[in-house]
């Protein structure tokens, strides 16, 4: 009988060490599984971050691109108002110079004099309407004393 207690008793045991021998592998395969689906779920995020890093990183490609364009606008309107205001001074400029004559100047010289409140009559003349370096003054004087009286009248109109 002691015999055969301990043939049961073996095979309790041997059925006991298969148990836990399967229950180890279970284990080890749950844990394997995990372990999986933590490499899985960390892949997972990786991408997740990879594809928000490439949008941001598009997103800000995007932007530059918007800021160039904006700038390269703003240098144009810039560029072109600058041409603008150089070919009116330059127009001016041409403008003035054939119409800054010395005739003209003197012909403004003459309207300046002419709005003057004080206008003198009689034979003496200022100094300031008749040209000193040349001869024949009195006649210089005079035409201009025509242009003077001529101007009065036309502001008097």
């Amino acid at each position: 009988m002691h015999g055969k207690c301990a043939d049961s008793q073996r095979e309790s045991e041997k059925t006991k060490l298969l148990i836990s021998q399967q229950t180890q592998k279970v284990v080890e395969k749950e844990a394997e599984t995990e372990r999986i689906k933590a490499i899985i779920e960390a892949e997972k995020v990786a991408q997740v971050a990879e594809i928000k890093y490439g949008q941001k990183v598009m997103e800000k490609n995007t932007e530059k691109r918007i800021s160039e364009i904006e700038d390269g606008a703003f240098l144009a309107r810039m560029k072109a108002r600058a041409d603008a205001e150089f070919y009116t001074s330059q127009r001016t400029a041409e403008a003035n110079k054939l119409k800054l004559t010395p005739e003209y100047l003197k012909l403004m010289k003459f309207k300046s004099i002419s709005a003057n409140s004080k206008i003198y009559f009689g034979s003496e003349i200022p100094h300031m309407f008749v040209d000193s370096g040349s001869a024949g003054g009195s006649v210089k004087a005079s035409a201009a004393m025509d242009i003077v009286a001529e101007r009065i009248m036309d502001l008097d109109l």
